[in-house]
């Protein structure tokens, strides 16, 4: 094994919590069972752990779920950012929908305003003399999309 990733023995996936009670703590990792690993062998957990890794493995060089979960927190942190940014760009550059009253419907057989009840139609400007549905980018010319 090259990376061996611990979790606990989940009692939310037994049926029978007689189950879960005989085997909620026959799993551990301990130094004797890492002195039959590979050298290079890492071993990751989500954390926290409950039982299933003894706190004498921490010591052992293979121990790398302190890091991860340090790095986890990173990362977590570098999406948050990077989702943020993505909403500030998308607002920047949102398109005006315009809800429309007309009789103009989408012909589109797959549009959701032909499958959905209550959904309005509404268009938004693509070209100078063209508009798109909102909903699945069908283009029409201008004057089909005017209200009536």
């Amino acid at each position: 094994v090259d990376v061996l990733y611990m979790t606990r023995v989940q009692r939310e996936r037994f049926d029978d919590p007689e189950e879960y009670e005989r085997l909620k703590d026959c799993y551990e990792l301990t130094t004797e069972k890492m002195a039959l690993a590979k050298k290079d062998m890492i071993v990751l957990h989500p954390l926290p752990r409950v039982t299933e890794i003894h706190p004498d493995v921490d010591d052992d060089e293979r121990a790398c779920y302190f890091d991860e979960a340090k790095n986890g927190k990173f990362m977590r942190m570098a999406l948050i950012l990077k989702l943020l940014a993505e909403r500030e760009k998308k607002k920047a550059n949102e398109i005006k929908i315009v809800p429309f009253a007309g009789e103009t419907v989408c012909t589109n057989p797959k549009c959701i305003t032909r499958t959905e009840r209550g959904c309005k139609q509404s268009f938004y400007p693509s070209k100078a003399d063209k508009m798109r549905c909102a909903y699945c980018d069908a283009e029409y010319p201008l004057e089909i999309v005017k209200e009536k």
